[in-house]
């Protein structure tokens, strides 16, 4: 996913997908390292962009 691809006029668009990264547990609340770095929404993501460019998580 590249930044901007999230719908500014429908922020609802994509919420289904996302929500499943989170029940699957491949978005835990407590964030992962290994997770984040591989994570293709994390441009989009305040807590990923975080955890991954920091290179540890929370």
């Amino acid at each position: 996913m590249q930044d901007g691809v999230l719908d500014a006029e429908e922020p609802v668009r994509f919420d289904f997908a996302l929500c499943h990264y989170g029940m699957s547990g491949v978005c835990p609340t407590t964030p992962v390292r290994e997770n984040c770095a591989r994570c293709l929404p994390r441009p989009a993501c305040a807590t990923g962009r975080e955890t991954g460019s920091a290179g540890q998580g929370r």
